[in-house]
C-alpha cells in the first residue's frame, strides 16, 4: 500500500532506516554482515546456501527480524492510534459545532426572537437568530398535497456521513501498513521460511475498519446523529407555521367562477372574502426569502412565489365580478324606478285615470320599502368597491348617480301622489 501522506512517508523512511541499521549492527556484532562475510568466505563455503548465507547467519537474521517486526508492529499501532485520535478530534469538533448551534437555538432569548422575528421581517429579508453562519441550505416548497423540503433531512445527513467516510478512507489510503510495503520484505521474508507469513498478513488490517470499530468514535458519531436531527427538527417546527397555507392554496385554486362560488351569498360574504384575500396576501408577502435556523438556512422564496398569485387571482376575480353584479342590480332597479316615475308623473284628469293612478300609487308605495332596500344594497356594493380599491369606470359611476336621482324623484312623487289623491277626493265627492 502506498504512503501518500508526507508524515506517514517520513515515518516509514525513518522506520526502515532504523530497522536496517539495527539488523546490520546485530549481524556485525554476531560475526556476520558484509565485512564478516568477506573474511569468512573461504572457511564456510560448504555451509552456505545458494543465497550466499550460512545456516547460522540465517538463523541469526531471523532472530533479529522477529524482534524488528514486533517493533514495526508497535510503531504501526502507535501510528494508527495517532490517526484515530486525529479522526476522533475532528469528529468531536463537528459535534461541538452542532452542540453550539443547539445551545443558540434553545436559549431563552433565541426562543423570544423566534416569536417576534416573523412579525418584523418581510419578503426579501433574512431572519437572524444567531451569530453563527449556517452550513446547509434547505428549500421549502408547497403544492396542493403539502410542504416539501429540498433536500430532505435524511439526504443531508447521508451526505455528511458520506463526506466523513470519504475523508476517513482518503486518510487511510495515504497511510499504508508498514509490514505490507515491499521495502520491509527484508525483515518479513526470513520469517516466512518458518511459516510466519499468515501472522504478518493479519497485521494488515484496514485502518478505516479499525477506526470505525472504535467505541469512542462510534459514540461521537451517534451523538452527531442526535444533534443533527435535533437541529433539523427546528427547521420543520419553523416550517409548520407555513402549513396553513396548504389548505388556503388548495381552496383558492378551486375557485373558478365567483358567480358559482358566491351564488347564495350576501354582501357581507363578499366583504369577508375580500378581507380574507387581502390578509392572505399580506401574510404571504411577509414570508422571508431566507431564514437562518442554526445549522440550516431555510429558503422560502419559491414557495412565496407559488402562493402569492393564489389570493391575488381570487381577489381579481371578485374585483371583476362585483362591478358586474353592481351593473346588473343598478340596471334592473333603475328600470323599475323609471317605470314607477313614469306612472306617477301624469296627473289624472278623469275618474278612470284617478282610479288607475291610485292603484299605481298604492302599489308603488307598498313596493317602496323593497326598492329602498335594494337601493341600499347597491350603495353597499359601492362602499365595498371603495373600501377595497376596486376600479370602476366613469359610465358605472354616472349610472349610479342617475339611479340616485331617479330614486329621489320617486320618493318625491310618492309623497306628491298622496297629496294629489287627497285633492282629487275633495274635488270629486262620492
Amino acid at each position: 500500500m502506498l504512503f501518500r501522506s508526507d508524515a506517514a512517508l517520513k515515518i516509514k523512511d525513518e522506520l526502515l532506516s532504523s530497522c536496517t541499521a539495527s539488523l546490520e549492527d546485530f549481524l556485525t556484532r554476531n560475526g556476520f554482515g558484509k565485512k564478516a562475510n568477506e573474511e569468512q568466505n573461504e572457511d564456510h563455503e560448504g555451509d552456505r546456501e545458494e543465497s550466499g548465507q550460512s545456516y547460522t547467519e540465517r538463523a541469526t537474521t531471523r532472530t533479529q527480524c522477529r524482534k524488528l517486526t514486533k517493533f514495526i508492529r508497535m510503531v504501526q499501532y502507535l501510528f494508527n492510534d495517532a490517526v484515530a485520535q486525529m479522526v476522533r478530534h475532528t469528529t468531536q469538533q463537528l459535534l461541538k459545532m452542532l452542540d453550539d448551534f443547539v445551545e443558540d437555538l434553545e436559549a431563552p432569548e433565541a426562543l423570544e426572537d423566534a416569536e417576534t422575528a416573523s412579525k418584523k421581517d418581510g419578503a426579501g429579508k433574512e431572519e437572524k437568530k444567531s451569530g453563527r453562519k449556517p452550513s446547509f441550505r434547505v428549500e421549502c416548497t408547497l403544492d396542493l398535497v403539502g410542504l416539501h423540503f429540498e433536500p430532505m433531512g435524511d439526504e443531508i445527513r447521508e451526505a455528511i456521513n458520506t463526506a466523513l467516510g470519504d475523508a476517513l478512507r482518503s486518510l487511510s489510503g495515504t497511510c499504508g501498513m508498514f509490514l505490507q510495503v515491499d521495502e520491509f520484505n527484508c525483515f518479513t521474508a526470513p520469517l516466512a521460511e518458518l511459516g510466519d507469513t499468515l501472522q504478518i498478513e493479519d497485521e494488515a488490517q484496514d485502518l478505516t475498519s479499525l477506526i470505525g470499530a472504535d467505541p469512542m468514535y462510534k459514540e461521537i458519531m451517534g451523538n452527531i446523529d442526535n444533534r443533527y436531527y435535533q437541529l433539523y427538527d427546528h427547521v420543520t417546527s419553523h416550517a409548520e407555521g407555513y402549513r396553513k397555507f396548504v389548505a388556503i392554496y388548495a381552496e383558492n385554486q378551486e375557485m373558478e367562477d365567483p358567480r358559482t362560488a358566491f351564488a347564495d351569498c350576501g354582501l357581507d360574504e363578499y366583504r369577508t372574502a375580500l378581507a380574507k384575500y387581502k390578509t392572505q396576501r399580506e401574510d404571504m408577502q411577509a414570508i422571508a426569502d431566507k431564514t437562518d435556523i442554526g445549522l440550516f438556512r431555510l429558503e422560502c422564496k419559491r414557495m412565496r412565489e407559488t402562493l402569492l398569485p393564489s389570493p391575488m387571482r381570487c381577489h381579481e376575480m371578485l374585483a371583476e365580478f362585483i362591478p358586474q353584479m353592481t351593473v346588473e342590480s343598478q340596471t334592473a332597479l333603475g328600470e323599475e324606478i323609471k317605470v314607477s316615475n313614469d306612472l306617477l308623473s301624469a296627473f289624472p284628469n278623469n275618474v278612470d285615470e284617478y282610479v288607475e293612478f291610485n292603484v299605481n300609487l298604492n302599489r308603488i308605495d307598498n313596493d317602496l320599502v323593497t326598492l329602498e332596500r335594494r337601493y341600499t344594497d347597491v350603495q353597499e356594493m359601492w362602499e365595498i368597491m371603495r373600501e377595497y380599491g376596486i376600479k370602476v369606470d366613469q359610465d358605472l359611476r354616472k349610472a349610479f348617480g342617475d339611479l340616485t336621482a331617479a330614486r329621489n324623484q320617486l320618493t318625491v312623487q310618492v309623497n306628491n301622489g298622496d297629496r294629489k289623491s287627497t285633492r282629487l277626493n275633495s274635488s270629486h265627492p262620492r
